[in-house]
């Protein structure tokens, strides 16, 4: 049950998941106010055990009665080695802290001439401090990870980790994160796409019939039509190529490229293209490449029509979409 709420307290934090649990429970310059479930599972078992030991009512106190926990820790021992530090600390006395000397620091409450209440609440801090200190020694006696990458014999450098690893790219891991992108993306254009040429032809100037209303008559009441929006609306072809799953080949109708594009969307009773490229602080350089070859291309591109050279214009524009992580905001 804690992995499940560390789990979902590190997503709302945003913290990666390998954040040990000693940075969101620890105690001390950078402290959280937050707890662990064990802590204050232990705590409420040392409170319940202390009420009952020592409650006003004899039958209760001399019963004894034991509380269900695990079989590793018992709320009894807990007791009993938090009472036995706080008894070596009256013992001791103050002590000095630093080189400010004695009395420049708070004195801390003693277990010798504390009330019943203070004392209950002594013992669970006592216990707060012993559950503190076990998860540090716990963190700091995990055994090193293993050098070499997870996946292959190769090192594990920064720089292997995110863009040399061989089987991370057989696998597809680096692309990922970007093909998903491109799927909602693409499956988003798809629909329209669909939509706008399921309808009907596109009339380029359509007649406006005059209603005329006689004398004592009112006009009759139509039905508000939705006027199409959208660049879309001036075709009923498009066309669209994906680079998921296998390698995107450019339309040779549109020009002869090597460059590979996300995504190409085009009409060609409209002679327009729109080219999709998600980019990334990575790949900057690469919608500036699509824009100058395609731009290239497109303007020495020639198609026969009627036994005569005719230059076929095409209408062309290139949109980049960013991929932002949250390391880029």
């Amino acid at each position: 049950m804690e992995r499940t709420i560390t789990s979902y307290v590190k997503k709302w934090l945003g913290v990666p998941r390998c954040l040990t649990n000693i940075s969101l429970y620890g105690k001390g310059v950078l402290e959280l106010p937050l707890t662990s479930l064990t802590e204050e599972y232990k705590c409420s078992k040392v409170r319940l055990q202390m009420t009952l030991r020592d409650s006003r009512d004899k039958i209760i106190s001399n019963a004894a009665l034991p509380l269900a926990t695990g079989r590793k820790w018992k709320p009894s021992n807990a007791v009993q080695q938090a009472t036995s530090t706080l008894r070596h600390k009256d013992i001791v006395g103050q002590v000095q802290q630093g080189k400010g000397g004695l009395g420049l620091t708070e004195s801390e409450p003693t277990r010798r001439k504390a009330t019943t209440s203070e004392r209950r609440k002594l013992v669970v801090e006592e216990v707060r401090r012993e559950e503190v200190a076990r998860s540090a020694k716990a963190v700091s006696l995990v055994k090193r990870e293993d050098p070499t990458c997870a996946l292959c014999p190769t090192p594990a450098t920064l720089k292997h980790i995110m863009v040399s690893c061989k089987t991370s790219l057989t696998q597809g891991r680096y692309t990922w994160r970007h093909n998903q992108v491109l799927k909602s993306l693409a499956s988003a254009i798809d629909i329209k796409r669909c939509a706008t040429n399921s309808l009907p032809p596109r009339v380029a100037n359509p007649l406006k019939a005059t209603a005329f209303v006689r004398e004592g008559q009112k006009a009759p009441k139509h039905p508000s039509t939705k006027r199409e929006t959208g660049q879309l609306i001036m075709a009923r072809d498009w066309k669209m190529l994906v680079d998921i799953g296998q390698q995107l080949i450019f339309s040779p109708e549109i020009a002869a490229t090597n460059l590979i594009p996300d995504l190409v969307l085009w009409s060609p009773s409209l002679k327009t293209v729109y080219i999709i490229e998600l980019t990334g602080r990575t790949r900057l350089k690469r919608p500036m490449n699509v824009r100058s070859y395609a731009m290239q291309s497109l303007q020495q591109k020639q198609s026969s029509v009627a036994g005569t050279q005719k230059t076929v214009q095409w209408k062309w524009d290139a949109v980049d979409l960013w991929l932002l992580r949250p390391s880029d905001c």
